[in-house]
C-alpha cells in the first residue's frame, strides 16, 4: 500500500518539470530551419540543447518521439535511446543536453519527453507545439550516390588540372610544328587540339571554371559524409594528391596524347560553362591581346639547338650531331657578323706587282702560293688594279719573260670592291649569284689626316671564308700549311 502511495505521488511529482523552449548552442554540421521556425540538424550529428522550463534536475533525462501528444501524456514508442542531461549545466530554469536524433521522414518532427528521476520508469511528453520540436535534414543524395559522385569529381578535378597545364603549356607555334614535322600520331593529336587551342582564354576560362565547380561539389558531398574537420583535411590531401600533383605530373609528359583523347570532354565543358567563361575570355583578349605563341630571336634560337644537342647527348639520342649545330649557329650568325670580321688582311694577302715579269720564278712563285685568283697592284698594295686568275697562265711560257701587264691588259679582269660594313649574308648571296666572282676587296673611306678623304683598301674576302663561318669549321686543301 505504502508503494503505491509512493509511485502516485512521484507521479504527480513529475508534473512540476516541464519544457517550455528549446533551443539548439551547436551541431556538428550546422543548424538550418524550417518555414514554421522548427529547427533542424543533420541526422545523426552531435547537437548541443539548451532547454528551457521548470522543476528541472540533473538526474533527469529525455528521449524524443516522432508521435504528436499533449503535455503530461506518457511518451510511447521513443525514437531514441535516453539521454542524460549535462554535468553542471542547471542554471536559471535551464538545463543542457547533447544528443544525437536520427533520420526522420521530411516534413516530420522529433517532440521532447522528460523523464524526471532516475528511478522512474515512465517519460512523459511535453508537448507537440512547434517552439517544443525539432526536425533533421541529411544530404540530398543517397550516401552510395555521394560516393559515385564524389570519385567522379576528383577524377574530373584531376583531367582539369592535367589539362589546364597540357593544353596551355601548348601554344600555336609547337602545335604548327608538330603538325608538320611530327610523327603520324603526333600529327593526328596536333590536329585535333589545334581548333580548340585556338581559343586559348576561352579554353582557359573553361578548364578553370570547370576544376573549381568538380572541386567545390566534391568538398560538399564529402562533408555531408563526415564531420568538417575530416572534410577539410581529407579534401585537401585527395584534391592536392590525385587532382593537380598526380595529373599534373602525367599531363607535363604526356598533355598532347591526354588532351586529344579527351578533347570531346573539353568540348562539352565548353559548352556548358560558356555562359560564364566565354564573356570572360573575351574581356581578357580585349586586355591582353591575341596570342601568338612562342617567338624566338636568333639568340634563343641559337640556345635552343645547343641545348637540344645537349640533351640528345645525355639521353643518348643522335637526333642532332656537333656539325648541325655548328652549321645552324653558323647560318643565324651570318647577318650580324660584317666581312670586316673575317676577312684576310691586305698586308698578309698573296699578290703581285703590275710590273713583274712573268719568268720561271714567278711563276714557280704563283704555283707555290696554292691560290687560284691573285690581285694584283700598282706601287702601293692597296692600289689593287686587277685580278690575275691561274687559268690566264695557261699559254704564257716562262722562257718568255712575258711581262705581267701584258696579260692583265689583255684579260682585264675586273675587280669587286665591297664596303667594310656589308654584313655577310649580303656576300654570300653575291658569292652564289657569281656575276662578280668569288673574291672581292673590302675598302674604307680614310679621311685620316689633311686632303680630302680617298677610298682605302684594307683586305680581301672569298666565298671560302663565307663558307668557312657558315659551317664554323676550317675548310683545308692539299695547299694549306697545318700548324701542331
Amino acid at each position: 500500500m505504502q508503494l503505491i502511495n509512493y509511485r502516485q505521488r512521484r507521479d504527480f511529482d513529475s508534473s512540476t518539470v516541464r519544457v517550455t523552449g528549446i533551443r539548439v548552442e551547436s551541431s556538428a554540421k550546422g543548424v538550418e530551419q524550417t518555414d514554421n521556425g522548427v529547427p533542424s540538424v543533420f541526422r545523426a550529428a552531435k547537437t548541443e540543447l539548451r532547454l528551457f522550463g521548470i522543476g528541472f534536475n540533473e538526474d533527469m533525462q529525455i528521449t524524443f518521439t516522432d508521435k504528436k501528444g499533449n503535455y503530461h501524456d506518457l511518451c510511447e514508442f521513443p525514437k531514441t535511446d535516453p539521454y542524460t542531461v549535462t554535468k553542471g549545466s542547471l542554471k536559471d530554469e535551464t538545463i543542457g543536453v547533447t544528443v544525437e536524433i536520427p533520420e526522420n521522414i521530411p516534413g516530420d518532427e522529433f517532440y521532447i519527453c522528460v523523464k524526471p528521476y532516475n528511478n522512474s520508469d515512465r517519460f512523459f511528453h511535453q508537448g507537440s507545439e512547434h517552439w517544443l520540436s525539432i526536425t533533421t535534414h541529411g544530404s540530398l543524395l543517397p550516401t552510395w550516390v555521394a560516393i559515385i559522385v564524389i570519385i567522379l569529381c576528383l577524377a574530373f578535378s584531376a583531367l582539369f588540372s592535367g589539362l589546364n597545364l597540357g593544353l596551355m603549356s601548348m601554344d600555336m607555334t609547337e602545335l604548327k610544328i608538330l603538325c608538320n614535322t611530327g610523327t603520324p600520331t603526333e600529327r593526328k593529336y596536333a590536329k585535333k587540339i589545334r581548333p580548340i587551342r585556338k581559343h586559348g582564354n576561352y579554353l582557359l576560362c573553361s578548364i578553370l571554371l570547370g576544376n573549381v565547380l568538380v572541386n567545390s561539389i566534391f568538398t560538399i558531398l564529402l562533408d555531408g559524409l563526415t564531420s568538417g574537420i575530416i572534410a577539410v583535411i581529407f579534401s585537401t590531401i585527395a584534391i592536392v594528391l590525385f587532382g593537380e600533383i598526380s595529373p599534373q605530373a602525367i599531363c607535363s609528359r604526356h598533355g598532347l596524347a591526354v588532351g586529344a583523347n579527351t578533347i570531346n570532354i573539353t568540348k562539352v565543358v565548353m559548352v556548358l560553362t560558356a555562359p560564364l567563361s566565354y564573356p570572360v575570355s573575351k574581356v581578357l583578349d580585349w586586355m591582353l591581346g591575341e596570342e601568338i605563341g612562342n617567338v624566338y630571336n636568333r639568340e634563343r634560337l641559337k640556345e635552343l639547338v645547343r641545348i637540344q644537342y645537349n640533351t640528345n647527348v645525355t639521353t643518348g639520342e643522335n637526333d642532332l650531331d656537333k656539325d648541325e649545330v655548328n652549321i645552324i649557329s653558323g647560318a643565324l650568325e651570318l647577318r650580324r657578323k660584317t666581312v670586316a670580321e673575317v676577312m684576310t688582311r691586305i698586308e698578309d694577302a698573296f699578290m703581285l706587282d703590275y710590273d713583274a715579269v712573268l719568268d720561271f720564278e714567278t711563276v714557280s712563285e704563283i704555283m707555290k702560293s696554292g691560290y687560284s685568283r691573285i690581285p694584283v697592284y700598282e706601287g702601293d698594295r692597296k692600289k689593287i688594279i686587277t685580278t690575275l686568275y691561274i687559268k690566264d697562265l695557261a699559254f704564257v711560257d716562262p722562257d718568255d719573260n712575258t711581262p705581267l701587264k701584258t696579260l692583265c691588259q689583255f684579260y682585264q679582269n675586273p675587280c669587286n670592291f665591297v664596303f667594310e660594313d656589308v654584313t655577310l649574308d649580303v656576300m654570300f648571296k653575291e658569292f652564289k649569284e657569281g656575276n662578280k666572282g668569288h673574291m672581292a676587296f673590302v675598302h674604307r673611306v680614310n679621311s685620316e689626316g689633311e686632303g680630302d678623304p680617298f677610298y682605302e683598301t684594307i683586305g680581301l674576302i672569298t666565298l671560302e671564308d663565307v663558307i668557312e663561318e657558315l659551317i664554323q669549321a676550317e675548310i683545308m686543301d692539299e695547299t694549306d700549311v697545318v700548324s701542331k
